[in-house]
């Protein structure tokens, strides 16, 4: 899979395009001095439904979790960040 910019991976929907991590923490951090719930944790895999590794160690330390990486302790606290992005941009 390729990198390419988080806009084209969205928008167009190339194939094999995902987002650029950069690109997402550089979004991801603007957001948090804004007030912003982080999009980061919309990104999964679609085996388990879970941010990878990176998100893991680069995010949750932030967020108080220190929990498994993997299971449904891990998925609980995804869909909660993720209720968080989808409520705060529901129009």
């Amino acid at each position: 899979m390729r990198n390419c910019s988080w806009s084209s991976a969205i928008a167009s929907r190339v194939p094999g395009c995902a987002p650029s991590a950069a690109t997402l923490d550089a979004i991801d951090e603007a957001g948090r001095e804004a007030g912003e719930p982080e999009l980061a944790a919309l990104v999964v895999r679609e085996s388990d439904r879970l941010p990878g590794q990176g998100w893991w160690v680069g995010k949750v330390y932030r967020l108080g979790y220190e929990g498994p990486w993997t299971g449904k302790e891990a998925l609980a606290f995804v869909r909660t960040r993720q209720e968080l992005a989808f409520d705060y941009w529901k129009v």
